[in-house]
């Protein structure tokens, strides 16, 4: 029989395999590094299976405990495969949190994302979450449970990564929640207990292409909101917060792809292109009469909204300490420079850096116009690209 040191010993492999652990009780190991009990018995003369639980939610004393039952009465002429499904709760494996996130997949992300983006989230949803919480109804799932699941990541140290499988849970909860399955999200009451991510000297930003395609990707999937819409006009355009939050409509021709920008922080002003992908967010925010001075309105002091906004959606999605709305300015000065090959006097120029003396016609209203027009064109599709291809096979075209 199998031992817990032997059991948490077994390490994935690239192919599902499986151990005895007797009396056709066996544990599989999936490529995921998922485990789980099955029990082997024969059925009209052929062999069938039957998955009693995942480990190490289902202990090996609860595993053989349960095969014993079920193998007895089997000898009485019982069908396990039926005992077993009329003992579980009504509510059955159809609401448990393991058959909502699969259901969340299909609704969600399958057909609409990278297939590689989808297989992460199953992955990581297979190792770290459901051997915990996949039995579990939604409803009866409690913050202590979460911190539970969330506890290994965490000892092994990756800090980041235990906040963006929150993140993931609170998605899966959520869907529950629409369907009515719970009251609400219990994974934003762990938030507070979670370990801070490391803290970084600058405003964090994502320097390379794998995690901003991952990026991308995450807050894709936060769905829409002012502030994600905040980050991603951040990303395209390259200018502050501050800014994009402040932005009149009065400022914007969308027909010609402009933005007037006041650049407060050295009281100028810069005439900015708008890639098709950036005119596309602001036309969905056009409410067409226009009623509002600002394209991010909000009955505030300022009558616009606060920069808390994209930081709240950066931190659902799990970035809290990697990336910063900000911080897309360093992103796309670094990799414009460095992965796409652009001037550094283009990029300042639309960065809106340093001071008019030091920067000469970099202050220009519409300095480099034409060349920051074709730059961001260019950044803007390769932002499309790394949202949409698999890590492994990212070219800069």
């Amino acid at each position: 029989m199998l031992t817990a040191q032997q059991i948490k010993a077994l390490k994935p492999k690239k192919s599902e395999f499986r151990i005895a652990d007797g009396s056709g009780l066996y544990l599989v190991i999936k490529p995921s590094g998922r485990k789980l009990w099955r029990l082997r018995f024969r059925r009209d003369g052929k062999d069938a299976q039957l998955v009693l639980g995942d480990y190490p939610a289902m202990s090996p004393v609860q595993a053989r405990r349960a095969a014993a039952e079920l193998q007895e009465g089997k000898a009485r002429g019982i069908d396990p495969a039926a005992a077993f499904h009329a003992d579980r709760p009504t509510s059955g494996d159809e609401e448990s949190f393991r058959a909502i996130t699969e259901k969340f997949i299909a609704a969600k992300m399958e057909g609409r994302k990278v297939e590689a983006h989808v297989e992460r989230f199953r992955n990581r949803m297979e190792k770290d979450v459901l051997p915990i919480l996949g039995s579990t109804h939604p409803r009866d799932i409690t913050p202590r449970d979460i911190l539970r699941a969330l506890a290994p990541i965490e000892r092994r140290g990756a800090i980041d990564t235990s906040h963006r499988v929150r993140g993931m849970i609170s998605q899966v909860l959520r869907y529950a929640l629409a369907l009515q399955l719970c009251d609400r999200d219990v994974s934003a009451d762990v938030i507070a207990a979670l370990p801070e991510a490391p803290k970084t000297a600058h405003r964090p930003a994502v320097t390379t292409p794998d995690d901003l395609g991952e990026l991308l990707r995450d807050i894709e999937d936060e769905g829409p909101s002012a502030g994600r819409e905040i980050i991603r006009l951040c990303l395209l355009t390259l200018q502050r917060p501050g800014e994009v939050r402040a932005m009149k409509w009065a400022d914007v021709d969308l027909d010609a792809g402009l933005w007037r920008v006041p650049i407060t922080k050295v009281s100028a002003e810069l005439i900015t292109p708008l890639p098709k992908q950036a005119v596309a967010i602001l036309r969905t925010l056009d409410p067409g009469h226009r009623q509002n001075v600002y394209v991010f309105a909000s009955t505030g002091k300022s009558g616009y909204v606060s920069d808390v906004l994209p930081s709240k959606v950066l931190a659902k999605a799990g970035w809290k300490g990697r990336h910063s709305a900000h911080g897309s300015r360093a992103t796309g000065r670094t990799m414009l420079a460095e992965v796409l090959g652009y001037p550094e006097r283009v990029i300042e120029a639309q960065l809106s850096h340093g001071s008019p003396e030091s920067l000469g016609r970099a202050y220009d209203r519409s300095a480099f116009l034409p060349q920051r027009r074709e730059m961001l064109s260019a950044w803007a599709d390769y932002l499309d690209r790394l949202r949409e291809s698999d890590a492994t096979s990212r070219q800069v075209a």
